[in-house]
């Protein structure tokens, strides 16, 4: 799949660095017609603007927009690239989306939403219209930011909950670490729940499952072969029936079906 561009800008800016992780631009030419790709979760919230070509790049009409805000995710989604497709994605930290913003992402999960019915279709538009102007992306990294810092500074920003650590780490073990190990006389299962419900959108075992399937999904393209018992996955699946059954619980594909598909996006996205 060489028809796809896709760049990251690391968030430096000392305010929102705390809510985003990453800028990812995706820019589609000479994209045969009609091919689909699956894309995995990515355990976490994004925002995208498009400011190439509006196309039914989601196979759902009603997300045919210029922009779109998405929830957690806990299966595969399906696109349709097309040439003059661009679009730029801003990655949330998990939490971000709600500390940043106040959108609950509880209402967002496995779903999306018209970025204008959350911001106004003006703002919207005038973000658009900046990001259409050829420029760098460093710049529109700038655009990008200033419409986040406006519309921050607008509703009662949540400041940090002392839970977000709890959730970096189980992004820094990429899923692989047990709620036991977690929790503590501090750390009570019902509190950490109720933090996840609100901050997160999915349940604590749900993400861990989302960034465990990421992780594998990872391994799957880095390697000839994936194991079931490999060392790094550290006794999470019992036997290869186990293995599998997991992976089609989020793919409706057998891992080897999904290798030997021609997912460069996905690849480069995880």
């Amino acid at each position: 799949m060489d028809y796809v561009k896709m760049v990251s800008i690391k968030c430096h800016d000392p305010f929102l660095c705390s809510f985003i992780d990453t800028y990812t631009f995706c820019e589609f030419e000479g994209a045969p017609m009609g091919e689909t790709v699956n894309l995995p979760p990515l355990g976490f919230p994004v925002i995208q603007f498009h400011y190439g070509l509006i196309s039914d790049f989601y196979l759902k009409e009603e997300w045919h927009c210029h922009s779109l805000s998405i929830g957690q995710l806990t299966r595969h989604v399906t696109v349709k690239p097309a040439s003059g497709v661009k679009l730029l994605g801003i990655d949330f930290k998990p939490y971000g989306l709600y500390n940043l913003l106040g959108i609950s992402p509880q209402l967002l999960k496995d779903h999306a939403i018209l970025s204008c019915k959350l911001f106004g279709e003006d703002v919207i538009a005038r973000v658009v219209n900046q990001l259409k102007i050829p420029q760098c992306y460093e710049t529109m990294v700038v655009v990008t930011e200033s419409f986040l810092k406006k519309m921050a500074k607008q509703i009662n920003r949540q400041k940090c909950h002392i839970y977000d650590e709890i959730v970096d780490l189980m992004v820094e073990r990429k899923g692989l670490i047990l709620l036991e190990t977690i929790l503590n006389e501090k750390v009570k299962l019902r509190n950490l729940q109720r933090y996840f419900k609100k901050h997160i959108g999915i349940s604590p075992k749900q993400f861990l499952q989302v960034l465990r399937h990421k992780y594998v999904v990872k391994k799957n393209f880095a390697q000839s072969k994936i194991h079931w018992n490999d060392p790094d996955f550290d006794g999470y699946y019992y036997d290869l029936s186990h293995f599998n059954r997991d992976f089609k619980k989020f793919s409706s594909q057998m891992p080897i079906e999904y290798k030997m598909a021609d997912y460069k996006m996905a690849e480069l996205l995880v």
